[in-house]
């Protein structure tokens, strides 16, 4: 009886132990925290209580973008893909930054883009409205068929709804020329020295096995940030953190 007394005891301190290291040890800096269901402020929260000046009728937060029962087959070459992802295709064709010198070798551009970076072109491109969406959930106010938006700059929809189109800087456009590459493999110091070994680099921050430069390397688009975190970024750009990355320069 003290035996087993002893052994349980024993295994209590080490279960508690374990546990203790679980949750102390500290998150990688890519975690995917946001703040979408929190900050009124977030740019991508379009809810009725967002405190910026592009909301909508519907209370709902993570719908502009998933869906629980929307495909997620979004968009891309195979295998780049986006969870339960809810809004339509962007059109393209998009122009890449073209560039064959250094670190940006036009070889290791896809021109298909990844998912990654479709995702955000389907609102950033401009040629699609923020309620161009796949399912709209029944309890949205105008019964499953579309999205009032109360406030935003826009067109004027047949339902009388504002058709809200990306504008100012967020408005990329298709021309990326002028634009950190995206779809561009990250190669390795031998082929550009001014670049850190790819496989150093924190997972969340390059995609799939050839280890590609995308929109979400740089952005976190859940979480707003805040001072020279702003908008959206993974990392600080105080003292080029979120550059130094990849980049070694």
């Amino acid at each position: 009886m003290k035996m087993k007394l002893l052994l349980t005891a024993a295994l209590g301190v080490a279960a508690g132990a374990l546990l203790a290291g679980l949750m102390l040890t500290p998150a990688p800096a890519f975690a995917a925290t946001g703040d979408i269901l929190t900050n009124a402020a977030n740019m991508h929260n379009f809810a009725t209580s967002a405190t910026h000046d592009t909301k909508s009728d519907t209370t709902r937060r993570c719908d502009f973008c998933h869906f629980p029962h929307a495909d997620g087959t979004l968009l891309g070459a195979a295998g780049k893909t986006i969870a339960l992802w809810n809004r339509k295709d962007p059109a393209g064709p998009f122009v890449p930054y073209g560039n064959p010198q250094n670190t940006i070798n036009a070889s290791n551009l896809d021109a298909t883009l990844g998912g990654q970076t479709l995702a955000c072109m389907s609102c950033h491109d401009g040629s699609l409205g923020l309620d161009e969406l796949v399912v709209f959930p029944a309890v949205f106010p105008l019964g499953g068929k579309d999205i009032l938006f109360t406030s935003g700059a826009g067109n004027v929809g047949p339902s009388g709804d504002y058709e809200v189109l990306i504008k100012g800087t967020a408005l990329l456009g298709k021309d990326l020329t002028y634009d950190h590459p995206v779809g561009m493999e990250m190669v390795l110091p031998a082929v550009d020295d001014g670049l850190k070994d790819r496989t150093t680099v924190p997972t969340g921050y390059l995609f799939g096995a050839t280890y590609e430069v995308e929109c979400a390397s740089c952005h976190n688009p859940h979480l707003y940030g805040a001072g020279d975190t702003l908008p959206f970024l993974r990392n600080t750009m105080a003292d080029s953190a979120l550059c130094g990355v990849c980049h070694n320069k």
